[in-house]
């Protein structure tokens, strides 16, 4: 698809024939090609529950200049909508915009596999921040964005100044040279029990973490099998976790994962971060990059 908005605020809307109702019971995700053409392009998705202004929460996210990258967004993100009758893309930069493309987008249950793009050279995808706030997208409803603030990076090619390792039956290369999404290293991870988990733990917990970051991202390439994981996070150095976010990964394949704050229940103090095998077995190895916190 060839998009160009007319004017601030446009969307892209594909209405379906017949509402979806109680999609999440079949489907997971939406997944989708974005393509920015000659620059980067901030954008929007949500759902609507019927035909008129009502939205989902909406997604932010960015679409890099001349790349085509992969878009996964949980349904959790949209806040687990009942019915889905619409999907809209929509301009947030506020002004109108040049032709940029979007290609395969589909309702996905169970594992994302990528498919191969257009053979247009692939870079390092740009941040995909995901946002909690709602509106109406029409221009006289919506405020024109503010800059947001830089992501916290966690993990790119070493772990970021200060974060450590506080992982439990689990053996962790923290410079594993392939496979790589992003740099010249990424983290090898080894379950060496049912349950275990790699833990990634702050310099210091961050206190409202919510004022400044939307949602946890990072790249996952789950070896030769698929893996059956999930995502959490901790307020201190206890058991303690937030609502758990599960995910699979995907075989051979680097996939995304964005995961909103509002999915770990909205944390009000971050001290570590766990990815853990749910599966119950130990796991050979599979792979994480790029891991970050973002606006």
């Amino acid at each position: 698809m060839a998009v160009t908005y007319t004017s601030a605020f446009g969307g892209l809307s594909l209405r379906a024939k017949t509402a979806f109702i109680n999609p999440s019971a079949t489907y997971n995700n939406v997944v989708f090609w974005v393509n920015g053409g000659a620059m980067s392009r901030a954008l929007r998705i949500y759902t609507h529950p019927d035909d008129g202004l009502s939205t989902s929460t909406m997604v932010n996210f960015t679409a890099a200049a001349n790349t085509w990258q992969q878009i996964v967004v949980p349904l959790s993100a949209f806040g687990n909508p009942a019915i889905i009758s619409r999907i809209s893309i929509q301009e947030r930069s506020g002004a109108a915009q040049s032709v940029f493309y979007i290609d395969d987008m589909q309702l996905v249950g169970g594992n994302v596999t990528s498919p191969t793009p257009t053979p247009t050279p692939i870079s390092t995808p740009m941040a995909t921040p995901i946002s909690t706030s709602t509106g109406t997208p029409t221009a006289t409803k919506t405020a024109t964005p503010t800059p947001s603030a830089a992501p916290l990076v966690i993990y790119n090619d070493a772990l970021a100044p200060g974060w450590t390792n506080w992982s439990w039956n689990t053996t962790a290369n923290f410079a594993s040279p392939s496979p790589v999404q992003s740099g010249t290293r990424a983290m090898s991870v080894v379950f060496t029990s049912g349950a275990g988990g790699l833990s990634l733990h702050a310099p210091t917990p961050l206190n409202n973490p919510m004022t400044t970051y939307g949602q946890l991202s990072f790249w996952v390439h789950g070896g030769g099998t698929v893996r059956r994981l999930r995502v959490y996070t901790h307020p201190n150095d206890s058991p303690t976790t937030s609502l758990m976010f599960n995910f699979d990964t995907t075989a051979n394949t680097w996939t995304q994962i964005v995961v909103p704050l509002s999915a770990f229940g909205n944390p009000t103090i971050i001290a570590r971060i766990s990815i853990q095998d749910r599966s119950g077995s130990p796991q050979s190895a599979f792979y994480v990059d790029q891991f970050q916190l973002q606006p």
